[in-house]
């Protein structure tokens, strides 16, 4: 009982805390220099080594307007941030990994573990519900795809079935974090490079 008690007490003030912060360098565990903006289109994360898309994956980068850009439309079709299930996902990832970005061409999804690693819950303020920079990162959608599935398993005599994945929530406090999503879920995706 007296777990439970502390527990919550924890939880309560530190979602208190998180609720009335900022994306200030002023404010223990925000790192102003943790992300090196490269003006490409590429943004580096020095405390994972990890190099991600500026942009969401449907929109380009405009070199000489410093900015994502929705691509030209396709004939039949829109432009812009446009939601995605997981398989045409990482179809989608694949691609754009072979037209490349910056002159690299080894863009992926990223797992879990990455895409909750740019989550940044001092964003979060009386303003703001958003736990990711967006000063850093253009950020529209709040719901992202990983590439790490969920192995849902029924008895041990029957294969595991794969018809969720992982996604992370950006804002707060509405599924805040990692999720399990059906993979038929249509959402936003941003790329990684790196190990």
């Amino acid at each position: 009982m007296i777990k439970r008690i502390l527990l919550f007490c924890l939880l309560f003030f530190i979602s208190h805390q998180v609720a009335l912060a900022e994306c200030k360098a002023d404010i223990p565990g925000y790192y102003p220099d943790r992300f090196e903006d490269h003006n490409n289109g590429t943004i580096t994360d020095r405390l994972t080594g990890l190099m991600w898309m500026k942009c969401d994956l449907d929109l380009n980068w405009d070199d000489v307007k410093k900015e994502c850009a929705d691509p030209p439309p396709v004939v039949g079709g829109g432009s812009g941030r446009i939601k995605k299930n997981w398989q045409q996902t990482l179809v989608d990832a694949q691609a754009k990994s072979i037209v490349g970005l910056a002159g690299l061409t080894d863009w992926r999804l990223p797992n879990i573990k990455e895409l909750t690693s740019i989550m940044e819950l001092n964003c979060i303020s009386m303003t703001s519900n958003l736990a990711i920079d967006n000063k850093v990162f253009d950020v529209e959608g709040v719901v992202y795809w990983s590439s790490t599935p969920d192995r849902n398993t029924t008895p041990v005599e029957t294969p595991p079935v794969t018809n969720q994945a992982w996604s992370v929530n950006y804002r707060y406090p509405i599924n805040l974090g990692a999720n399990r999503q059906s993979i038929d879920e249509e959402l936003f995706a941003r790329l990684v490079r790196g190990n």
